[in-house]
């Protein structure tokens, strides 16, 4: 993606929120994605040791492995002490694939409202850029300069948010799951980018520049 499309998308993720901040949220659903039981991951990984040691191969092997010590480590945090975070009505699945974009380049539709929740909406941004593969410079910066013609982030969310992503990422066990446990194999072509994300993530010194871009350009 150039960064003129990655602020064309941020810009239309940025109008969503717009829009919906002022939708009602009673009857919505929070996103899932911000509920961990750290024991209940533990216990996943487990199971699925052996089968990762019989039919992995050596990344499926080391991401277990590295997954379970990150959260045997201590620095695992429960979901509750993110719960203060403001929410807000959001797509819950925000990225390039579900906006489709007319033979102008104008936005026709914006799709796949399966997971329309409520979340901090700097905890979707960060999904969305993520999932896009838009961390590094400039897109990133692109992305959010759009978001901010829209509307801005809360400049006192953005650590929590960062955080809570971190910590979502470390106890979601879903691709592996389903890859060896349910037999989905098309689940296998996630692995590359989750243990990417994970070693950014775990990375002090990636989450300050993160931060400090988010803060510079999107609040």
């Amino acid at each position: 993606m150039s960064p003129a499309g990655a602020e064309h998308l941020g810009a239309v993720h940025g109008k969503t929120h717009r829009v919906l901040a002022a939708h009602p949220i009673r009857a919505l659903p929070p996103n899932s994605e911000l509920t961990w039981d750290t024991a209940a991951s533990v216990e996943i990984l487990k199971t699925l040791g052996p089968h990762v040691r019989d039919r992995g191969d050596d990344r499926e092997r080391r991401m277990v492995r590295k997954q379970r010590e990150l959260l045997e480590s201590g620095i695992a945090r429960p979901s509750s002490e993110f719960s203060g975070i403001p929410l807000q009505a959001t797509h819950g699945d925000f990225h390039e694939r579900n906006v489709m974009i007319d033979e102008t380049g104008e936005v026709a539709a914006i799709v796949d409202w399966e997971r329309f929740c409520v979340q901090p909406p700097a905890f979707e941004v960060l999904r969305a850029v993520s999932f896009v593969l838009l961390l590094e410079q400039p897109l990133l910066s692109a992305y959010l300069r759009g978001y901010r013609r829209e509307t801005s982030l809360d400049e006192t969310t953005i650590e929590p948010a960062i955080e809570a992503w971190r910590q979502s990422a470390m106890h979601n066990t879903w691709a592996l799951r389903d890859y060896f446990l349910q037999g989905n194999p098309a689940t296998r072509q996630f692995f590359a980018e989750e243990e990417a994300r994970a070693r950014l993530f775990n990375d002090s010194a990636f989450r300050e520049r993160l931060a400090e871009t988010f803060l510079r350009e999107a609040c």
